[in-house]
C-alpha cells in the first residue's frame, strides 16, 4: 500500500479523525480494515484518510465496491474506486447485485434491500481478506439526519441515539464527528476527485427531505445549531442507551424460567413488580431473543404485552409480526418463535400391552406395562403416571393432540364433559392444550395425559388385570 500524505492544511481535520477512533476504540495494531467505497465525497475521505494514518495505526486497508444495478452511473462509479485504489496501492473487491431482483424476492422497500446486500457483500469480502473492521463513510449530519427521521417514526430512546460509532466491535464510523463541510475542504485542500450521486437531490426520499428541506428550515427559523444538538442528543441517548443495555440483561436473564429452540419464559410475578420503563425493555428484549430482530415491532405491540402482563386473565395469548406469539399462562409470560397451534397435529399408535411411543412433538415417551392388581401403587400413581383397567380397553391405542370437538368422561363424573371445558376449568394454559397427549382406546378418550384419566377404565373391585400407562420426560410440564 502507498503511504498517502495529504497538505499540511488537511492535518487538523486528520486529528480530529484519530481522536474519533481512539474515543471510540475503533482499531487496533495489525487490524485488517475493510473500507466500503461509493466514490462519493465521505467514503474518498475516508479511504485517504485511513491510508494516511495507516502505518502510523499498523493497519492493512482494502477497499470494496458494490454494485447494485440500479443506476446507469454504478459502471463508472465502480471503475473510479478501482483506479482510486490503484493509485493508493490498496487491495480492491468489485462486487454486482441484482439489488432490484432481491427487493422483489423479498417484498421490502428498494432501501432496505441494497443495504441488506450491500452488508452481506462487506461481511463476504472481510471474510475474504481476514478483515476485523469495516469502515463506513458516516458523518455527523448523516447522524443527525437520523435522528430526526426517527423521531419522526416514533422511534424511542434506541432510534434517537442515532447511528452508532461502532457496531458489534465491527462496523466502524471514523468521520462520525465531522461535518460534510469539513469533508469537502479536506478534498479540495488535497485536489482529491470524488463523484456526486444525484440520486442524493431525489426529494421523494424522506432522508433527501430532511436534508434539503427540514434541517435548512430549523437552521434558519430556530436553531442554526441544530445539527450539532442532534448530534449532542444522540451522543447522550447512546451512553444511557449503553447503561440500560446492561441493566436490561441482567433482569432478562434474571427472569428467565424456561428456554428451548423456539420459545422463552419469563416469571410473570418478577415481571409485573419491575417499573414500567425497565418492564418494556426487556419485553423488546425478549421479542428480540426469539424473532432475531425488532423489524415491525412498534409501541403499539410492546404496550399491548404489557397490557397482557398486567391484565387479571391468567391464560391469554397475542400475535406480534413474524409469527411470534406472545402466550401468558397463570405464572409465566412465554415468547415463541412461532404460534404453538401452527404445529402440524400429531397421532402414534401402540399396538399391545408392552409397547412404547416416542411423542416427538411434546419430547416424550409414553411406556405401556402390564401388571397385577396388587401390583398398582398408589404412591407411584399421579398426573404422568396411571394405573387402568386392561379389559376395559381394545388395542390399538392413539395417542394425539386435542381436537375441537372432543369429550370425555373424567374419573369421579357420571357423565361426559367437553375437553376445552375441561382444560379451561383447570386453568390449563393454551400452549399445553393443544399439544397435551390424549389417549384413545376404541374411539373413547381414556386419558388425557398429565391431568385426568377416564371413568371408563378405572380400577374397580371386579378388575383382573391392571394396564400402567407412564408419560416420562414430557417438557409441556416443566
Amino acid at each position: 500500500m502507498k503511504s498517502y500524505i495529504p497538505a499540511e492544511d488537511s492535518r487538523p481535520f486528520i486529528v480530529v479523525v484519530e481522536k474519533t477512533i481512539r474515543h471510540y476504540r475503533m482499531l487496533a495494531p495489525g487490524d485488517t480494515v475493510l473500507v466500503g467505497v461509493s466514490g462519493g465525497p465521505d467514503s474518498v475521505t475516508l479511504l485517504h484518510v485511513l491510508a494516511a494514518i495507516a502505518q502510523k495505526w499498523s493497519i492493512r486497508l482494502v477497499a470494496a465496491y458494490l454494485n447494485h444495478n440500479l443506476r446507469r452511473e454504478a459502471e463508472h462509479e465502480a471503475n473510479f474506486v478501482a483506479d482510486l485504489a490503484a493509485r493508493l496501492r490498496i487491495p480492491c473487491e468489485i462486487g454486482s447485485e441484482d439489488v432490484a431482483r432481491y427487493r422483489s424476492l423479498h417484498h421490502i422497500s428498494i432501501q432496505h434491500a441494497a443495504r441488506e446486500v450491500r452488508y452481506r457483500f462487506y461481511d463476504e469480502t472481510a471474510a475474504k481478506y481476514s478483515a476485523q473492521k469495516i469502515a463506513l463513510g458516516h458523518n455527523l449530519e448523516d447522524n443527525a439526519e437520523s435522528v430526526l427521521i426517527h423521531f419522526l417514526r416514533g422511534a424511542g430512546p434506541l432510534g434517537l441515539s442515532g447511528i452508532p460509532p461502532v457496531r458489534d466491535n465491527r462496523f466502524i464510523r471514523p468521520l462520525i464527528d465531522t461535518t460534510r463541510s469539513e469533508i469537502i475542504s479536506f478534498l479540495d485542500q488535497n485536489r482529491i476527485e470524488y463523484l456526486t450521486d444525484e440520486s442524493n437531490k431525489n426529494l421523494k426520499y424522506l432522508r433527501n427531505r430532511i436534508r434539503h428541506e427540514l434541517i435548512p428550515y430549523l437552521k434558519s427559523k430556530h436553531n442554526p445549531n441544530i445539527i450539532s444538538q442532534l448530534h449532542h442528543l444522540s451522543t447522550i441517548l447512546r451512553e444511557e442507551e449503553d447503561f440500560w443495555e446492561k441493566t436490561v440483561t441482567i433482569s432478562f436473564q434474571d427472569l428467565i424460567t424456561r428456554k428451548g429452540e423456539d420459545l422463552i419464559g419469563l416469571d410473570l410475578k418478577g415481571l409485573q413488580q419491575l417499573l414500567p420503563a425497565l418492564r418494556k425493555r426487556v419485553i423488546r428484549k425478549g421479542v428480540a431473543a426469539i424473532k432475531g430482530d425488532l423489524k415491525r415491532i412498534e409501541f403499539k405491540h410492546i404496550d399491548a404485552i404489557e397490557d397482557l402482563i398486567t391484565c387479571l386473565n391468567p391464560s391469554r395469548s397475542l400475535d406480534l409480526p413474524g409469527r411470534v406469539c406472545i402466550m401468558r399462562e397463570p405464572k409465566t409470560l412465554l415468547f415463541y418463535s412461532h404460534r404453538p397451534g401452527d404445529i402440524i397435529p400429531y397421532c402414534y399408535t401402540i399396538d399391545d400391552i408392552e409397547g412404547e411411543v416416542y411423542i416427538r412433538e411434546v419430547d416424550a415417551v409414553l411406556r405401556l406395562s402390564a401388571c397385577q392388581p396388587d401390583a398398582a401403587s398408589v404412591a407411584e400413581a399421579g398426573p404422568c403416571c396411571v394405573f387402568l383397567d386392561l379389559d376395559a380397553i381394545r388395542f390399538p391405542l392413539l395417542v394425539r393432540n386435542f381436537v375441537p370437538g372432543d369429550r370425555f368422561r373424567p374419573l369421579g363424573l357420571s357423565g361426559t364433559k367437553k375437553v376445552k371445558d375441561f382444560f379451561i376449568d383447570n386453568k390449563v394454559p393454551i400452549r399445553v392444550r393443544r399439544l397435551c397427549p390424549t389417549v384413545l382406546s376404541d374411539g373413547a378418550i381414556i386419558w388425557i395425559g398429565g391431568y385426568r384419566l377416564s371413568e371408563l377404565v378405572k380400577i374397580t373391585s371386579r378388575t383382573r388385570r391392571v394396564l400402567k400407562m407412564e408419560l416420562s420426560g414430557c417438557n409441556l410440564f416443566k
